[in-house]
């Protein structure tokens, strides 16, 4: 049945027709894939944001000179390169100092975002800094080269500002008792 040349012809046809639809929905696929709600992270200062599949997520919680607080959420590439890709965000205590506000404006996920561009010698930094209900944000994406920053944006669009799961450092709950009075 198979020895016929009308069935071979016809299943090399197919196959190969397989392999090269194969190859352009690789090409075509997004490096970096598509936001996974199932895959929100909450960081417990107030935000959240999609890590991507296979990714490693990192919760820091960082003090600057003056210990104001900066939560820090940050998801890392899973792959064996020298340089894997890298999301970082930064949740600010207020207003960034170190925004260039001469920085061009971009609308990203629908957001007026400043975007800063480098190149480094085996990756590309983007740095982008928005205002998201009140809160500021920097977000650093790391690419090697090869791949490309804007592939990340998708999960920058997935950054919400939410309740806080814990107090703020310059609060303190009303219900808590003061100090106690020794006799």
């Amino acid at each position: 049945m198979f020895n016929t040349p009308l069935v071979k012809t016809f299943l090399i046809i197919v196959i190969s027709g397989l392999v090269i639809a194969a190859f352009f929905y690789q090409v075509s696929a997004p490096r970096f894939g598509v936001p996974d709600e199932r895959l929100r992270i909450r960081h417990p200062s107030g935000f959240s944001a999609v890590q991507p599949k296979d990714w490693i997520p990192t919760e820091i919680q960082l003090f600057d000179g003056d210990l104001t607080r900066q939560y820090q959420l940050g998801f890392f590439e899973n792959r064996s390169e020298v340089i894997p890709a890298e999301i970082m965000i930064t949740r600010l205590p207020g207003p960034p100092a170190d925004l260039d506000r001469s920085l061009p404006v971009r609308q990203i996920a629908g957001r007026d975002t400043y975007r800063k561009y480098e190149e480094k010698r085996k990756f590309t930094l983007t740095t982008l800094w928005f205002e998201e209900g009140g809160i500021w944000y920097r977000v650093t994406l790391r690419v090697p080269y090869g791949a490309v920053d804007e592939d990340l944006y998708p999960y920058v669009a997935t950054i919400r500002t939410e309740q806080p799961a814990i107090p703020s450092p310059t609060t303190r709950p009303s219900s808590q008792p003061g100090p106690t009075p020794s006799p």
